[in-house]
């Protein structure tokens, strides 16, 4: 029984595959490529040199924008540079500030401790002082 499906099975798929490939009916057909004849006019003399003129006139124009857009680069850069600069100017100025803030708040909280200080030991003082008139 196996072999018998295998044999259908190898049948079926010669079939497939010959029905795919197929070469005796279809074979591919080169077609000619079409080929235009060119034909070149000489331009008459007076327009040769207005063409040539317009040629020269827009080779410097294009040299005259590669130039300006060199410039325009190199002043964006500079521009970059500047600004790169005052960020790290307001970044250390950012940093100096708050070292000041800190010492700021250092010396506040130094402050506080000796008046919080003074006030216990007054109050310790008046509290020994009223002890001792008793």
């Amino acid at each position: 029984m196996k072999h018998l499906i295998f044999f259908f099975t190898f049948v079926f798929t010669a079939m497939q595959t010959d029905a795919q490939i197929d070469t005796s009916k279809k074979l591919i057909q080169l077609k000619p490529v079409y080929q235009m004849q060119r034909t070149f006019q000489t331009i008459p003399s007076p327009k040769a040199v207005l063409v040539r003129s317009d040629a020269f006139k827009l080779k410097n124009e294009m040299m005259q924008f590669r130039d300006s857009i060199a410039v325009t680069r190199t002043e964006l850069d500079r521009l970059i540079k500047e600004v790169d600069t005052k960020l790290d100017n307001l970044s250390a100025m950012d940093e100096m500030e708050s070292l000041r803030l800190q010492m700021a708040m250092d010396r506040l909280s130094k402050m506080m401790s000796t008046l919080s200080n003074l006030m216990r030991k007054m109050s310790e003082t008046q509290q020994n002082i009223t002890q001792n008139l008793k």
